[in-house]
């Protein structure tokens, strides 16, 4: 039976809290896996090819969404032709977007042991196949623009946090009535034409447009209803949400819409259901995909449903 391979991230959040986690990871392994510690992209890309080599049956990866991201579309590359092992999320960021959307709990060292411990067995492990979404050689599960990147910009400046989280959406809100300049450097709107399957076109000014193969945002709101699995069963289609109002009528409405409407059609956003996603707008628009900024090359962005992954389910 083919090893397990473990990609940890020491640069996130609570990996840095904890940085003997690693060693603690590879206590639990002992000979059933083998921890690589990868702080850059060229040390993941070794990585990756050496875990082909060995021809491993799982990977697990302990980070946030961010190195997940990152890792899969390393992999993905790395493999090509090549059938990718089953991936088991360690939960080992902040966030943990899509680990909750999969319903995986526990602390890194408590799912590594289950895996161990299942796989030394050869105890059958629940699996579930998820679509991802690709632009370029990104792969990612949820992706947003315009105020979310101005969001996200701020938020890193900070400790990053669920509770951070929560305190600066609170912050831009209050800020609207008596900052108004902090208020508009989060709050933009865009001008942007969507194309959806080079059919479906639609052209409005946003304040953000999010696509998501994951039903849930961060913090828990179900934005995206038909991403659910059991709606979803063939994993055929990502969600676009695009967010239309006036910036400054935003600061109540969106907040109360995406929390408790987030399922619901309201007259201030749009959904679409797709494969492919043209954005065009008048200038480069930045961009984060699994909480990861990025710089758009030109005007014209193309996201499309990337591969699909089978991940383990170790609650």
């Amino acid at each position: 039976m083919a090893g397990i391979g473990i990609i940890s991230n020491p640069h996130s959040k609570l990996n840095r809290q904890n940085p003997k986690r690693s060693d603690y990871l590879s206590y639990i392994a002992g000979k059933e896996g083998h921890v690589a510690i990868t702080k850059s992209m060229a040390e993941l890309s070794d990585v990756a090819k050496t875990f082909k080599e060995q021809d491993i049956s799982i990977l697990a990866i302990n980070g946030g969404d961010g190195t997940i991201s990152q890792t899969l579309s390393i992999f993905y590359q790395v493999y090509q032709d090549k059938t990718l092992p089953k991936i088991a999320l360690l939960r080992g960021g902040t966030m943990n977007v899509l680990a909750n959307n999969l319903n995986i709990k526990g602390t890194p060292e408590q799912i590594l042991y289950r895996l161990i411990e299942k796989h030394s067995t050869g105890a059958p492990i629940t699996v579930v196949t998820q679509a991802s979404l690709k632009i370029d050689n990104k792969i990612g599960f949820l992706f947003a623009s315009g105020t979310p990147v101005n969001f996200l910009q701020r938020f890193y400046q900070h400790d990053k946090s669920s509770l951070m989280a929560v305190w600066l959406i609170l912050k831009v809100v209050l800020f609207r009535f008596c900052r108004k300049e902090f208020y508009k450097k989060i709050v933009t709107t865009t001008s942007c034409q969507i194309t959806v399957d080079e059919e479906t076109s639609v052209e409005h000014n946003t304040i953000s447009i999010f696509i998501s193969t994951l039903a849930h945002m961060p913090l828990g709101p179900k934005l995206f209803p038909d991403m659910e699995p059991q709606l979803n069963t063939k994993q055929n289609k990502a969600q676009l949400v695009s967010y239309t109002i006036d910036p400054l009528k935003a600061s109540v409405r969106v907040p109360w819409d995406a929390f408790l409407l987030a399922a619901k059609d309201t007259n201030i956003k749009t959904r679409l259901l797709g494969q492919k996603f043209t954005l065009t707008t008048e200038s480069k628009m930045p961009y984060t995909l699994d909480g990861e900024l990025y710089s758009q090359e030109d005007q014209v962005l193309n996201i499309s449903l990337g591969p699909a992954f089978e991940f383990l389910i170790l609650s």
